[in-house]
């Protein structure tokens, strides 16, 4: 018996036996019958009711069918199936119809066996079709190890540009967030001035205006007792000489007690008005600015003064390269190593120091004057549970919030480290922790230039100032 195509009989079972050919979206009948969606659609179009199924005649009160999706896969595949092979079957010589076994280096061609015996081909290098495939698929592989080492350095590359991308859009992100808070810290102290400004303003206001009334009540009264002597002078000078020497002398006695003095004109008249509230215009001008200049060096102390203390440091964790002053408010670095005694909380790896008070509540200000900046130094505060005898990590997730500068740079050591860059140079800085906010604030404590905000931080552990040094570097807490 003649071997069952499995390509044929498969076709056999995906065919619609209404229209003999593959099924297109397939619905499958009460009876357990499958049909193309369409054919049966025609099929039933003038029944109303009792349809009947084509296949097996068995009649349904309603029209029930449901959509086959697996057939509708298997269909699919057995489409493909069946397209291979039509392609296999025509892999044949169009010459001598012969199949094509093998390939022809010289032409780069498929060629049969009666190919291979002509003129055409006699003397050129000819393989089976399963060689020339094999050695084909090695050259292919060896030009494909370099395509793939360069599409391996390609995403090496694209990775660490994306990390890069990351970096620098957390970075911008970062200051962005330090510069709003900022904005939204000075909004909030500029409201407080506008309201202490206006108020002085009334003030001034009030008091200048008392001065005028009093001075215009004054000039009233001395108004009144001029008129009433003019008049009494006036009808003296009107009466006889005998009536007129009677009492002459009294009247002259009372005109010389009168204080004649030329009047303070500022005060008559639309124009000496004038002249009185541009006298006080230029004297409120003069206080603005004044108190701007006030504010761009005193005011933004004046809101962290109320919460400065006074720090001192703790020479039981210096670092054997610093040497801290007998008062410890003094610390600065020193080349050689001092003999000192181990303590646990001491630094041993970086050239650090803390205070000897920690804060777990409240709000504290303090300043450090850098009296010899050296290579590189850095200021904060430092979580209690740092580890002092390995390396430190400087980043808040370490459990230290600081800035410091190296080589004239000035940093942040955030969740990255972000450049800062200072109008003037600080040689003296303040920081300000707000424990309950989360925020460590930074400034120039000479200009009060705002540096940098750490913020939207919870602390939950005692926070020491923090101060590092290095080559040359000399700081003195004021």
């Amino acid at each position: 018996m003649a071997a069952v195509d499995p390509i044929l009989t498969l076709k056999e079972e995906f065919t619609c036996p209404i229209c003999l050919d593959y099924f297109d979206d397939p619905v499958i009948t009460v009876c357990g019958h499958n049909f193309c969606q369409l054919c049966l659609a025609r099929s039933w179009r003038d029944l109303e009711s009792d349809f009947s199924c084509p296949q097996c005649l068995t009649v349904f009160a309603r029209k029930i069918l449901l959509p086959n999706r697996q057939l509708r896969n298997v269909v699919e595949l057995a489409k493909q199936l069946n397209t291979n092979k039509e392609a296999t079957k025509e892999l044949l010589c169009e010459q001598h119809k012969e199949p094509l076994k093998l390939f022809c280096q010289e032409d780069q061609k498929l060629i049969c066996v009666v190919c291979d015996r002509s003129r055409d081909h006699r003397s050129h290098i000819v393989h089976p079709i399963e060689e020339a495939a094999q050695e084909c698929r090695g050259k292919l592989l060896d030009r494909l190890i370099p395509l793939k080492e360069n599409l391996q350095l390609i995403l090496v590359s694209k990775l660490k540009e994306d990390n890069a991308y990351r970096s620098t859009m957390g970075e911008l992100r970062n200051q962005r967030e330090n510069i709003l808070a900022a904005f939204e810290e000075l909004e909030q102290f500029l409201e407080q001035e506008k309201q202490h400004i206006l108020k002085h303003l009334e003030t001034e206001k009030k008091e200048k205006l008392r001065m005028i009334r009093g001075r215009m009540t004054g000039m009233l009264k001395q108004q009144s007792i001029f008129r009433k002597l003019i008049t009494e002078m006036e009808e003296k000078c009107k009466q006889q000489d005998i009536e007129l020497l009677k009492d002459v002398q009294s009247v002259m006695d009372r005109c010389d007690t009168v204080n004649i003095r030329k009047p303070d004109i500022r005060y008559l008249g639309r124009e000496s008005t004038l002249e009185c509230f541009n006298t006080q215009l230029s004297y409120l001008n003069d206080k603005i600015k004044t108190i701007k200049e006030y504010f761009r060096k005193e005011l933004e102390f004046s809101r962290f003064k109320g919460f400065k203390v006074p720090i001192v440091l703790d020479p039981d964790t210096a670092h054997p390269k610093l040497v801290v002053s007998k008062d410890w408010t003094r610390v600065r670095w020193t080349n050689s190593m001092q003999s000192l005694p181990g303590r646990s909380k001491r630094f041993s790896t970086i050239c650090a120091v803390v205070g000897t008070e920690g804060f777990s509540s409240g709000r504290h200000y303090w300043e450090v004057q850098l009296k010899h900046k050296g290579e590189m130094w850095a200021v904060g505060v430092m979580a209690e549970s740092v580890n002092r005898k390995g390396e430190s990590v400087w980043t808040p997730q370490r459990g230290i919030w600081s800035i410091g500068a190296k080589l004239h740079q000035y940093n942040a050591f955030d969740k990255s480290v972000i450049k800062l860059y200072p109008r003037d140079k600080p040689s003296k800085l303040g920081v300000y922790l707000d424990y309950e906010k989360g925020r460590v604030s930074m400034y120039n404590a000479d200009t009060m230039e705002h540096l940098f905000l750490f913020f939207r931080y919870t602390f939950t552990e005692k926070l020491f100032p923090f101060f590092v040094l290095s080559s040359g570097s000399d700081m003195h807490l004021v």
